[in-house]
C-alpha cells in the first residue's frame, strides 16, 4: 500500500495512549470555542499536513504511516470544512469550475476518501475494542 491511505493499517489509539505516549496532532480549523479538536497523534516530521500541539497546522495527516487516529475522534468538523472549501470551487450546477486546477479537485477527492475511510476505521476499532472488553468480562 502506498502512503495514501496509511490510516487503514494504523490502529486507533486509546485515551491512555494519547495521554502517555503520543504528541497530539491537532486541527486549528476544526476547533471550536477556543478548544482544539484532537483527532490523532504521532510524530510526523516534515509533513505539510500535520502539526504537533505546539505548532498547529490546518489538517491532520490521515495518510501518514506514523499517524494514529484516536478512538473518540470527531472527524465531522474536518469534513464540513473540506466541503465548504470545495463549494467555493464548484459551479452552481455542482460541477468543478475549470478556472481552478484539476489537481486541486483531485486533492479534495483524495482527502474526502481519507476522511470517510478514517471514520470507518475508527468505528471498526471501537466495535472491536468493545467486543474484546465483553469477551474479557
Amino acid at each position: 500500500m502506498d502512503k495514501v491511505g496509511a490510516i487503514y493499517s494504523n490502529r486507533c489509539a486509546t485515551l491512555v495512549e494519547i495521554e502517555e505516549k503520543l504528541d497530539p496532532v491537532i486541527s486549528a480549523e476544526a476547533s471550536s470555542e477556543d478548544t482544539l479538536a484532537v483527532i490523532g497523534g504521532g510524530t510526523c516530521g516534515d509533513c505539510m499536513f500535520a502539526g504537533s500541539s505546539s505548532a498547529a497546522e490546518p489538517w491532520p495527516c490521515l495518510s501518514c504511516p506514523k499517524f494514529q487516529l484516536y478512538e473518540d475522534a470527531d472527524l465531522q468538523p474536518l469534513w464540513d470544512i473540506l466541503q465548504e472549501r470545495k463549494s467555493f470551487m464548484m459551479n452552481e450546477n455542482g460541477e468543478w469550475n475549470d478556472r481552478f486546477d484539476s489537481d486541486i479537485h483531485a486533492q479534495f477527492q483524495r482527502y474526502e476518501t481519507l476522511l470517510i475511510s478514517a471514520e470507518m476505521h475508527r468505528r471498526d476499532a471501537i466495535a472491536s475494542h468493545v467486543r474484546i472488553k465483553e469477551d474479557v468480562e
